[in-house]
């Protein structure tokens, strides 16, 4: 299931009339205090002590916060994520969160409920409307697992950014979503568009050069 109620609830009309212009696309409303996917995030000065704030400081694990804005008539490329996310619909006219992996299209309606999406599955998000779609996604943090038998892992990829991007997030998102939960992976780390460093438990390095095989990029795997 792509989507799960939380059963945390706010007032999305509330928040939104707090927000500046939106841009199309990503706008942030947090900052990073250390490691990008694990250690904790502050909102922005200008939302402390908002409804905003309210709601962030009651979601579990809760990471960088940001408003995706939807242009009416786009979609995103398929993939999938490293971590889970929560998700606030604020504005939208027939919007959907798609899981593309069980062929479900799931309606974001603004009903003021936040829900926890499964980054894992493999999903893309339209807006079949005529007016832009306003979203508040929180990153929920990856947690740090303590592994029995690490093995250090470099991957370095040299190739297009964008035809990379989709088979990583189509072929090693996944794995890596469902790795961190069984708690076989610990302090991934992006270098770069093309490089990221993480700790497997070694019994699992040939099931991660797989992945490799599968995604048929050229990659180099270092292994420590």
């Amino acid at each position: 299931m792509l989507l799960k109620n939380t059963f945390i609830y706010a007032n999305a009309q509330e928040i939104f009339k707090i927000l500046p212009q939106l841009e199309e696309g990503k706008n942030e409303l947090s900052r990073p205090t250390g490691k990008f996917f694990y250690d904790p995030w502050e909102l922005l000065p200008q939302y402390k002590n908002t409804v905003l704030e309210e709601l962030y400081n009651r979601l579990p694990e809760a990471g960088q916060a940001r408003i995706m804005l939807m242009k009416e008539g786009t979609c995103y490329s398929e993939h999938a994520d490293i971590d889970d996310r929560y998700h606030l619909t604020l504005d939208a006219e027939s919007s959907y969160l798609i899981d593309m992996d069980n062929s479900v299209m799931n309606a974001t309606t603004v009903d003021d409920t936040i829900f926890l999406m499964d980054g894992g599955i493999i999903h893309s998000a339209a807006n079949f409307g005529h007016l832009p779609r306003a979203e508040l996604v929180v990153r929920k943090l990856l947690k740090h697992n303590k592994l029995k038998d690490p093995a250090s892992i470099n991957l370095t990829v040299r190739y297009d950014v964008f035809d990379l991007r989709y088979r990583f997030d189509i072929v090693f998102s996944p794995w890596l979503n469902r790795a961190n939960k069984k708690g076989i992976i610990d302090n991934f780390e992006p270098i770069s568009e093309t490089e990221i460093n993480l700790d497997l438990e070694k019994e699992y390095v040939d099931e991660f050069k797989t992945l490799i095989e599968i995604s048929e990029l050229d990659m180099e795997l270092k292994i420590d």
